[in-house]
């Protein structure tokens, strides 16, 4: 049984915890015009764990594609007691079929199991939805703020951290190079895009000693969304600074 069709609790976790399904909550926010996009589980070597691991749903809306993207709304949860319903605001680039999760600079909305109602996931779901506008304008300031190369390295260095802590000593000039002629520009917009798609979808890249070394693809729903919410911290920093006349 997947995590989505679960319909008890997990005998690891204790009395006072309240299950809720996880389709229950899906059907209030398809109630409110959401579609689904895609599912996601981790998966687990503990059979115990099985049916209860971490999952995330990402839907999509008619009223909120753009032209080149569409803002999407991204419910994570478990049922082994370990996090509250998260609902997080996502981005969907058309053109290379990114993924995108915005940052911890917007909220998540959490909606905890214990005293769970319907009213509070629509509230939930209310206030992603409110965070649209401003969304859309960091992506049209990010994709207008053109970086010195210099800090196009900085970023990058900083990305690569994020996922590796250091282990990995990436040729910059090699990794920075754009995958699509669309990412050729300058802008913080483009940069990050690139940099994403390579940590988290897998690419191959040089390291400084001249060796190849393989990007794999993060297939961790924590540690990915770690590493997209980390990015998006990022280039809120950067886009700060630029605004201030500062650069690093």
């Amino acid at each position: 049984m997947s995590a989505y069709h679960q319909d008890q609790k997990s005998n690891q976790v204790s009395d006072r915890y309240s299950f809720i399904n996880t389709w229950k909550v899906d059907q209030i926010i398809r109630a409110k015009g959401f579609e689904v996009k895609s599912y996601q589980e981790n998966s687990t070597n503990k059979r115990e764990n099985e049916g209860f691991q971490t999952h995330l749903i990402r839907y999509e809306h008619p009223g909120l594609k753009l032209r080149d993207r569409s803002i999407e709304l991204i419910l994570l949860n478990n049922h082994l007691g370990q996090k509250p319903f998260n609902l997080m605001a996502g981005v969907f680039e058309f053109a290379c079929s990114n993924g995108l999760i915005v940052g911890n600079c917007y909220n998540n909305f959490k909606v905890y199991h214990k005293g769970f109602t319907e009213l509070k996931v629509m509230s939930a779901v209310n206030d992603v939805v409110k965070l649209v506008p401003k969304i859309k304008n960091n992506i049209e300031q990010w994709g207008n703020l053109d970086l010195t190369p210099i800090e196009r390295a900085a970023y990058a260095r900083a990305a690569i951290s994020l996922r590796y802590q250091g282990k990995v000593q990436v040729d910059l000039d090699h990794f920075l190079i754009p995958k699509r002629s669309e990412d050729c520009n300058r802008s913080l917009w483009s940069l990050y895009n690139n940099i994403q798609e390579k940590l988290i979808g897998g690419e191959k890249t040089a390291l400084k000693n001249g060796r190849t070394y393989t990007f794999k693809k993060l297939r961790s729903i924590d540690t990915s969304i770690k590493v997209n919410k980390g990015l998006w911290e990022y280039c809120n920093a950067m886009g700060l600074l630029k605004e201030k006349g500062q650069s690093i």
